[in-house]
């Protein structure tokens, strides 16, 4: 028996049950909400090798971003260690 299937029997014996992150009452979990926005995904895929960020934090400044978008002008965000999120 592999070690995932070991490890589901042992917490349903505890009387836990294990879920995926994913979902949340069969929808997408309204606290991850970068887990399933593909724009994101791939701004996020194009930038995770060059920053320290988390996802949680560049999510956010995704959406900052995107609620300038349609702003005249010009929009300037300067990290400070490193520039992870320059």
């Amino acid at each position: 028996m592999r070690m995932k299937q070991k490890l589901l029997q042992l917490t349903r014996f505890f009387g836990y049950d294990v879920a995926g992150y994913r979902t949340f009452n069969g929808k997408p979990d309204p606290e991850r909400p970068w887990e399933d926005d593909q724009g994101f995904l791939a701004a996020y895929h194009t930038v995770v090798n060059h920053t320290l960020v988390d996802r949680k934090k560049l999510y956010m400044l995704y959406q900052l971003v995107r609620q300038t978008a349609s702003m005249e002008g010009s929009v300037a965000e300067c990290g400070v260690f490193r520039g992870g999120t320059a």
